[in-house]
C-alpha cells in the first residue's frame, strides 16, 4: 500500500498550559531508562469520491487531536536535553 502525504500542520493543544506547569522534570527512574524514539501511524481506507465526508472526519481528528492535547500537555511539548526536562511549550504535535 502506497501512503501519499495531502498535507501537514502542527496542532497545538486547544486550551494553553498554565505557567506552573510548563517544565515536567525527569525523575531518575526516566534517567536512566534508555530513550525510546516512537513514530505512530494510524490510517483508515476512507471511500472514493466522497472528499466532503473525507474533509469531515480530517477536521474531526485534528480537533479531537487539539483538545486530547489540552490534558496531555507534555506530547505537546519539547524535551530539553540540558537539564533532563520537557518544555510543556504548546507547539503541537505534527499531523499529516
Amino acid at each position: 500500500m502506497e501512503v501519499k502525504i495531502l498535507s501537514r500542520k502542527l496542532i497545538k493543544p486547544y486550551v494553553l498550559t498554565p505557567p506552573l506547569l510548563r517544565t515536567l522534570k525527569q525523575s531518575p527512574v526516566d534517567r536512566v531508562q534508555n530513550s525510546v524514539k516512537l513514530a505512530v501511524l494510524l490510517y483508515y481506507s476512507a471511500e472514493v469520491g466522497k472528499s466532503e465526508e473525507v474533509e469531515g472526519r480530517i477536521k474531526r481528528l485534528a480537533t479531537s487531536l487539539s483538545e486530547t492535547l489540552t490534558r496531555f500537555y507534555p506530547l505537546a511539548g519539547r524535551y530539553v536535553e540540558e537539564g533532563n526536562r520537557v518544555d510543556c511549550n504548546d507547539e503541537g504535535v505534527e499531523f499529516f
